[in-house]
């Protein structure tokens, strides 16, 4: 049974925050509530058992259905190749 390493699940929460760090047009009450909501998500990824990149990244897009649009083009694809490289480990 694989589990995320606590440092690999922060550095993937630290992605998905560095992608919102540079949306136009989004005050910092909403990127502080959308800062909220990716850490929310520690939890969740602390307790999967042999994760796969492809469906954390699937679920990810669900749970954070209203962020992932934002992100820039290209976002989840490296995302997916963060979490193919931490579960390799």
């Amino acid at each position: 049974m694989a589990r995320l390493a606590s440092q690999d699940i922060h550095e993937i929460l630290q992605m998905l925050e560095d992608g919102i760090r540079f949306l136009p047009r989004v005050t910092r009450a909403e990127k502080a509530a959308m800062r909220r909501k990716i850490r929310r998500q520690y939890a969740w990824l602390a307790g999967l058992t042999d994760p796969t990149a492809g469906m954390v990244v699937h679920d990810l897009k669900e749970k954070l259905s209203d962020l992932f649009p934002l992100y820039s083009y290209g976002f989840a694809e490296r995302l997916e190749e963060l979490l193919k490289e931490k579960i390799r480990r």
